[in-house]
């Protein structure tokens, strides 16, 4: 569900369904419009890396951990460059474990597809060439400024 489905439509089609897909931006203001948590019993939250600030993942997880026995999945193939920014996710969706699979595990190796990797190196028109060079200037002329 999104923003485009009337909010009182939504709180309907909460009752009605067992399983949900709805924007968190939406069950952010379902939230603040009394919807009562207890109804789920598993939150997912996809592209989970995203939970950090002030996005809406961090209010949802916030008060769903108030409910006993609550059960938070959080999923992203992208958890973050180091493990303090992991952690802070972890955190701010109330998880107490990670699992991680790389291609390389035995129950993921069956489902991957085998993938040629072809490198082609172009030589540059002069023109782009030209615009290469200026924004390069720019940026080192950045850079050396936010060096000094």
């Amino acid at each position: 569900m999104n923003g485009l489905i009337k909010q009182s439509d939504r709180f309907k089609l909460y009752q009605e369904n067992e399983v949900i897909f709805v924007t968190p931006q939406c069950i952010t203001s379902d939230i603040k419009k009394g919807l009562d948590l207890n109804m789920f019993s598993l939150i997912i939250f996809d592209e989970a890396h995203r939970n950090i600030g002030d996005y809406a993942y961090v209010k949802i997880a916030e008060e769903y951990s108030k409910i006993p026995n609550h059960l938070i999945l959080g999923m992203t193939a992208s958890p973050g460059g180091n493990k303090t920014k992991i952690k802070k996710v972890c955190d701010n969706l109330h998880l107490t474990h990670v699992e991680s699979r790389t291609n390389e595990d035995e129950d993921i190796k069956p489902y991957i597809q085998k993938t040629t990797v072809e490198t082609i190196f172009i030589d540059l028109p002069d023109e782009l060439k030209a615009i290469s060079k200026k924004l390069k200037e720019l940026f080192d002329s950045d850079l050396n400024g936010l060096k000094k």
